[in-house]
């Protein structure tokens, strides 16, 4: 007695193999993280951080009973110029065009 033998399984076709994908050009020395808008925020913050330590040092004895230019008036200047730096480094310009020229 003969078995009957099963229908062979057709083989599927050899996968050609896929090409590498090219990789990404680096970054070049050119390209800055920061554009101009970021140096020119920046710059404002150091700028009014400046002129807040200016009115800091501006009075001699501060009396804490009395309106004070540098006891009340400095350190939030200071405190916007801090925060301005910050704004210049974290903020992301909106648009297809990272960095200005």
């Amino acid at each position: 007695m003969s078995s009957p033998k099963a229908p062979k399984a057709p083989t599927p076709p050899a996968a050609k193999p896929q090409p590498t994908p090219a990789p990404k050009p680096a970054a070049t020395n050119s390209q800055l993280p920061f554009g101009r808008t970021h140096f020119l925020r920046m710059g404002l913050g150091v700028a009014v951080l400046l002129v807040g330590f200016l009115l800091l040092a501006s009075e001699g004895f501060v009396d804490a009973t009395q309106f004070s230019v540098s006891l009340w008036v400095a350190p939030l200047v200071i405190a916007a110029g801090y925060i301005l730096i910050g704004v210049g480094i974290l903020h992301r310009p909106k648009g297809p065009k990272a960095n200005d020229a």
